[in-house]
């Protein structure tokens, strides 16, 4: 039996090597049947990674280019589609127009790629047998793959030689045998590879790159940079509806290219925020202040809160345009909202109508503001909770500006609706389905005092507060969180919070 099972292996292999060769020289007509490259020609060339030179030609001699590597790599990946990333960022030595420009914008955006400074590419270059290394160590970690735990080889004779940038992708290809050097030790790390010696390299490399589809991935700019943060280290951020601009302005001022489920699309809302940041799910939020509920469930978890203003920020009451009522005191928002006391515009200096108060859910940013700086942790009345609650921030608008003509309760009413809002988003308010809403609304003084941008900044609004970074206070002094933190606090954060509507803390 061992012999006829030892026949039956030679055998097998005899045809396998017979099917090889004629299929290896079917193929390409300058690859001879006994070139140690042959085996690695074929599989590149049956898994469609590497194209000949021709139209029966491989040209195993030839250069293999970096447009050229990078081209393989793309093949061999599963998830090519690049259109969804954050947005083009190009290498300026990259003609769209050509056959490698797909592939180089693939790999820059994925992070396999990140050229040879001063943005460019040189893709027409050779690859060096480094760069190759550099490549498919990056398109490994890019993947998922496993990039520890080979045993430790004597390294090359002129590892030496190797750039300093290029050492640890290097020492990973030939720890696990991916790159072989020659009989003399050598590897020869700057020597340009031919396309032989690249398709022995994918040979050897694809059993260890056994998932193939590239992850999520942001790039980092010269901003990132001079703050201590990478694309890999970008902290978790969330936050309220109303800062939801001003963490994706952030996030864009420090990445120039991005995988978009990357890139913050909606925002928690500020009391989930908090539970997040106190379970430890993400990592700094742009918050109002904590409301007395928050500032309690922190304290029953053990965690502490660190709290950094950033931006200015004020609640404001809010009516319709036409209401001639032009201002409201804290007694009477108190006797309002906590007692139900007032239910007429008539005992605010306004018209004889019935005044409606609108009121926010629990866990919303202004009605932490209103619990806070208005009712200084009183309960809401429960009427108002529970006939007149609207539950998101453009709601609130709507509800304000047309409640009169069917609102919440969908009946016309000789009234007008009294609210409240955040002075920055509803300066800033855009998008407008209802059509025209913002036209139909107004602002309240309060205490005597106008909501303006300049009695947020002098104080004089006594309801000026504040959004805030906020962190947990066991966050490492060295942690990325806070250096964003301190990016906020910076000269260089004032524009982009100016550019979301928002007036600098400082």
């Amino acid at each position: 039996m061992k012999k006829r099972r030892g026949f039956v292996l030679l055998l097998c292999t005899a045809v396998l090597a017979v099917s090889l060769s004629v299929s290896v020289s079917a193929a390409f007509s300058d690859i001879p049947e006994t070139a140690w490259y042959a085996p690695a020609v074929e599989y590149v060339q049956e898994n469609g990674i590497m194209n000949g030179e021709g139209e029966d030609r491989f040209d195993p001699e030839g250069k293999m280019t970096r447009a050229m590597f990078v081209q393989a790599l793309y093949r061999m990946t599963e998830n090519r589609d690049s259109s969804f990333m954050g947005y083009w960022y190009d290498f300026s030595d990259v003609d769209p127009s050509l056959w490698y420009s797909e592939s180089s914008r693939w790999a820059y955006l994925t992070g396999v790629a990140n050229g040879c400074g001063d943005n460019l590419f040189e893709p027409m270059q050779p690859v060096t047998r480094e760069q190759m290394a550099q490549f498919l160590y990056r398109y490994a970690e890019r993947t998922g793959n496993e990039l520890s735990g080979f045993p430790e080889k004597p390294l090359p004779a002129d590892f030496q030689e190797v750039s300093a940038g290029a050492r640890e992708a290097l020492a990973w290809a030939w720890n696990c045998g991916i790159l072989r050097g020659e009989p003399g030790g050598n590897v020869r790390p700057r020597s340009g590879a031919t396309r032989a010696e690249a398709a022995q390299l994918l040979s050897n490399a694809a059993p260890l790159l056994e998932n193939r589809m590239v992850r999520p991935y942001a790039r980092e700019n010269k901003e990132a940079a001079q703050w201590g943060l990478t694309g890999e280290n970008y902290p978790r951020v969330d936050g309220s509806t109303s800062t939801l601009g001003l963490v994706q302005s952030a996030f864009e001022t420090m990445h120039q290219s991005w995988e978009s489920s990357l890139h913050p699309e909606t925002a928690s809302r500020t009391v989930p925020s908090y539970e997040k940041l106190i379970a430890g799910e993400v990592d700094l939020i742009l918050v109002p202040y904590a409301s007395a509920d928050v500032l309690h469930v922190a304290e029953q978890a053990g965690v502490g809160l660190e709290f950094h203003k950033v931006a200015l920020e004020a609640l404001v009451f809010i009516t319709r345009s036409d209401n001639p009522t032009e201002s409201i005191t804290q007694e009477q928002a108190v006797s309002i909202y906590r007692d139900y006391a007032i239910r007429n515009w008539k005992e605010l200096g306004g018209p004889d109508k019935e005044l409606v108060p609108i009121c926010r859910n629990a866990n919303s940013g202004s009605q932490s503001q209103m619990d806070n700086l208005v009712l200084n942790g009183q309960a809401m009345h429960p009427e108002i909770e529970e006939n007149y609650v609207e539950l998101t921030m453009p709601g609130m608008l709507y509800q304000v500006a047309n409640f009169q003509f069917g609102g919440i309760g969908g009946e016309p009413r000789d009234c007008y609706a009294l609210g409240y809002t955040l002075f920055a988003y509803l300066s800033n308010y855009r998008e407008d389905p209802s059509g025209g809403v913002t036209e139909k609304l107004k602002m309240l003084s309060y205490n005597g005092v106008a909501p303006t941008e300049e009695s947020l900044k002098d104080g004089s609004y006594p309801l000026t507060d504040g959004y805030y970074a906020v962190l947990r206070k066991d966050t490492p002094e060295d942690a990325p969180a806070r250096k964003l933190l301190a990016w906020f606090q910076s000269d260089s954060a004032a524009p982009v919070i100016r550019s979301e509507g928002f007036l600098p803390a400082a």
